[in-house]
């Protein structure tokens, strides 16, 4: 069998690993302990679902078992991933125990776990199967290694290299786990009767995937894993003409598959970073082994890669981790960007990825790729990048504007936003609209302590898709302050649901309906059509595909769009926005679904429709503004909920007259054990306007705007990782409408505990003008009067919009308006929810006029015009 991942030096990476990673060294080593002693658990960084107390078996291995009645052990059981941890343990030690071990179970494994018409669906599912075939040909590589290294000597590095430190490390001088170095040696690995059985398993592994091909796998991340694992078993196999069959197969599915399932954005179709991710990881392996043996790759799978890296980069978190968006874990990207960065010799994802190859990438590329992953310089975004060639920005189906240049150095507009930050060289993009998937991503600036939104208003996906229509994740000063639910489990029940279901997510109900609606684990009775409306992006970039003005076909490469380079497009507002001032202060999206207009499992039973539609305004870099409108007929129920991180707390809130005297108190100081007692209701004073998260580092305050609300909290879960899952404040905001209603809610991020840093954009020194003289209003159309919040160096209050014309004021189901004060800066917004100017009018608020449906003004110094946001 040819060894495909041959490690060039195994001595060296191990040395390597143990120099830089010392902490999965020790994970690799506690991993493989713990297989010496038949204790199985999976909680290396990829597992797809991870366990956390381990299985133990006393005598023979049951490779069926179900353990609490979750047959997804079984699958990850039967994936084998600790292979490769019991082959890098032999490297990392030169212990001949964990070599021995490896050769043990596979012989185990092949004797007693023979393909049959029950194992096609247990042990031999055709996606583990697929999965055998990286994990096989990998821990080949690092066994047949440990024994060359062995046989030169190289065992006694164990010694000579300093083990590492931690927990997890071997506790004394010449041990490893409490065993000693070298027993049994290397001469109890005897490969001779094995290598065969190996390879002539493999065959019977490639067989069972062609066989199980179908369509479905066109559009599954199965068909992708299952055809990585085929063409990692053509190209080890001795016998060239069938390895050949096998791998011309393989690349030819996998051309399909990379058309099919990744968008023009760069999102893998499923709505799921982890398994976006492991379809990304799939196509890094076979381009990986096709430049280690010189293979022509399918220009598809780099282009697929090339994508699903820069969607990465769109939606990576401060922290560097992605968004527990679906069934996601909680993951740390930097190691597939820095393996892309070497596959495409492209800088700029080196910039965004590891400093130096991580610890599996090194196994990957050995000391090869190490080295010229350390030579790779830190480059331009190259064209064709998952937007074409400098791509615009789409708003509203037309092509406003090209990227604005940016500053490498550091400064500017979206750079550093006071955190000292700068953005990455390379990357002429801040914020991101991944527009086919409908993920949209408004990001202050590349820092540590950046803010981040994420919105999304797109397809559900497959079963990995969550019914998240308009959730938003918030992350403030590089914390999490608003987020999604996880997964938690696959297995059909309670808890299955509730981590799918709208209330886990930041989003809204109506009438306590769910507007997509579980039938099983993976299959939904209900679905909701989205409805995408455009952004507007400050420093932003979308990915996606799309036709140029004109309708002719893009230029740029396959996907991609065209950049309109006109003197339009030219302006300081933002990508997309118009008028003047700003300064690239503003970002805006949109997007609404039509889950309420049907119901029944057969989604056919009419409704008296609702149509909810959710406008974000985003002032750079702490303020965001959501307007949740209902278009309806009838009375309704309406239910926001937002979802926060486990690491902070809601506190209590306040009412019109200022903040409740309890308010940042520790909860038992406060009414009914603290925050939003579950009872709060419409028209006390000291509740249902204002909320404060208070968290590890920063805080946010939530200010609530509309009609007759009730604010509670409750208790919801969020679930990191597969398999765990911890307690979590909830708020919900409730009211009822008779036809249109509307929600406005103002979030203000502040600064805790960050020495130094700061949340807030420095204040700026700008001269100022006074606006025009406002014409007499007629004010008897506006039925209530305007309210103040102020708490913690901020002021929102509700005020009337007018026909600057007519002198009118428009009633609030037309047309809504906000004065928010922060920080020496006065801003109004402007929020039309239907067409308010006729025949030829502007609208006006607190002395502010313009023309379009969203409008974003800062006072004395765009008093005329504005910045428009929406037309």
């Amino acid at each position: 069998m040819r060894n495909i991942w041959e490690i060039d030096d195994g001595a060296a990476i191990a040395a390597y690993a143990k120099e830089h990673w010392p902490e999965d060294v020790a994970h690799i080593l506690r991993v493989a302990d713990e297989v010496l002693e038949n204790r199985f658990r999976f909680d290396l960084k990829w597992d797809m679902e991870r366990t956390w107390e381990p299985v133990v078996f006393g005598g023979e291995i049951d490779w069926e078992m179900v353990p609490a009645g979750d047959i997804e052990f079984l699958f990850q059981f039967n994936r084998h991933r600790f292979f490769l941890c019991l082959g890098q343990a032999y490297l990392l030690t030169g212990d001949g125990a964990y070599g021995k071990k490896l050769v043990d179970l596979w012989e185990d494994w092949i004797e007693r776990v023979p393909l049959t018409r029950e194992s096609a669906s247990t042990t031999w599912r055709s996606l583990e199967t697929g999965l055998r075939g990286e994990t096989w040909t990998k821990a080949w590589a690092y066994l047949k290694a440990g024994m060359q290294a062995a046989a030169r000597g190289d065992a006694t590095y164990a010694g000579k290299h300093a083990q590492p430190g931690g927990a997890n490390a071997p506790t004394g001088p010449g041990k490893s786990g409490g065993r000693r170095i070298g027993a049994p040696g290397n001469d109890a690995i005897d490969l001779t009767a094995l290598e065969p059985r190996i390879e002539g398993c493999l065959i019977a592994h490639a067989r069972h995937v062609l066989a199980s091909h179908s369509p479905y796998r066109y559009m599954s991340n199965w068909g992708v894993i299952e055809n990585h694992g085929l063409f990692e078993i053509g190209l080890a196999l001795e016998e060239r003409a069938l390895g050949g069959e096998f791998m011309a197969a393989a690349l030819e599915n996998l051309a399909i598959e990379a058309r099919m399932q990744v968008m023009g954005d760069g999102v893998q179709w499923e709505q799921s970073p982890m398994y976006h991710n492991e379809v990304f990881h799939c196509f890094l392996d076979v381009c990986i082994l096709g430049k280690r043996h010189g293979i022509a790759i399918p220009a598809e799978l780099t282009d697929a890669v090339r994508k699903m890296a820069y969607a990465n980069v769109a939606w990576m978190k401060p922290d560097h981790h992605q968004f527990i968006m679906g069934d996601s874990d909680d993951t740390d990207l930097r190691d597939y960007l820095s393996e892309a960065a070497w596959v495409l010799g492209d800088g700029a994802l080196k910039n965004v990825g590891f400093p130096r190859l991580d610890f599996e990438s090194a196994w990957e590329l050995g000391m090869g790729g190490i080295r010229e992953y350390d030579a790779l310089g830190k480059g331009a975004f190259p064209a064709g990048a998952s937007g074409g060639e400098d791509g615009p920005i789409r708003k509203n189906g037309s092509f406003e504007m090209a990227d604005p240049p940016v500053d490498a150095s550091g400064g500017g507009e979206g750079a550093g936003t006071g955190h000292g930050a700068s953005t990455p060289l390379g990357l002429p993009f801040v914020s991101a609209a991944l527009s086919d998937s409908g993920n949209y991503y408004l990001r202050s600036d590349w820092g540590e302590w950046a803010n981040l939104l994420h919105f999304h208003c797109g397809t559900l996906g497959a079963g990995h898709g969550h019914s998240d229509l308009l959730h938003v994740d918030l992350v403030l000063g590089g914390e999490d302050v608003l987020t999604d639910g996880g997964r938690f489990t696959y297995v059909a029940g309670p808890d299955r649901y509730e981590f799918k279901n709208p209330d886990c997510h930041n989003t809204v109900t109506v009438d306590g309906e769910f507007f997509t609606v579980c039938k099983d684990s993976w299959e939904c009775s209900k679905l909701s059509q989205p409805v995408k409306q455009g952004c507007v992006l400050s420093h932003g970039r979308v990915f996606g595909t799309g036709l140029p003005q004109g309708g002719a076909p893009s230029s740029g490469a396959p996907g991609g769009v065209q950049q309109d380079t006109s003197a339009k497009s030219a302006g300081a507002d933002g990508v997309g926005a118009h008028g003047s001032g700003g300064g690239g202060r503003y970002e805006f999206v949109q997007g609404g679904h039509l889950g309420y207009f049907t119901k029944g499992e057969d989604d056919t039973q009419i409704l008296p429709g609702v149509f909810v539609n959710r406008k974000i305004i985003h002032i750079k870099p702490d303020i965001y503004i959501l307007c949740d409108e209902m278009y309806a007929t009838g009375r309704h129920t309406y239910r926001h909920y937002f979802n926060f991180c486990e690491d902070g707390r809601i506190v209590c809130g306040e009412g019109p007259q200022g903040p409740h005297e309890a308010w940042g108190m520790p909860d038992e100081k406060c009414p009914k054990g603290g925050g939003l007692p579950k009872t709060a209701e419409a028209g006390d004073d000291s509740y249902g306007k204002c909320l404060t998260y208070m968290g590890k580092s920063v805080s946010a305050d939530f200010v609530f705007i509309g009609e007759g609300l009730t604010v509670t909290r409750d208790k919801g879960r969020i679930s990191r990782h597969y398999n765990k899952a911890v307690k979590r404040d909830r708020a919900c905001v409730t009211h009822k409408g008779e036809g249109f209603a509307s929600l406005i809610t103002v979030v203000f991020a502040r600064q805790d505990a960050h020495a130094g840093q700061s949340v807030h954009a420095p204040e700026s020194e700008g001269g100022c003008r006074s606006g025009a003289a406002a014409p007499a209003m007629d004010e008897s159309r506006y039925d209530e009067a305007p309210s103040v919040i102020r708490a913690h160096g901020f002021a929102a209050e509700a005020i009337p919009v007018y026909s600057a014309l007519k002198g009118i004021a428009y009633p609030p189901r037309m047309a809504q308006a906000l004065r928010i004060s922060r920080g020496g800066h006065t801003y109004v917004a402007v929020v039309c929810h239907q067409e308010v100017n006729s025949p030829t009018d502007l609208v006006q608020a607190d002395g502010c006029m313009g023309y379009g449906s969203v409008i974003v003004f800062e006072k004395g110094v765009d008093d005329l015009v504005g910045t428009v946001l929406c037309y």
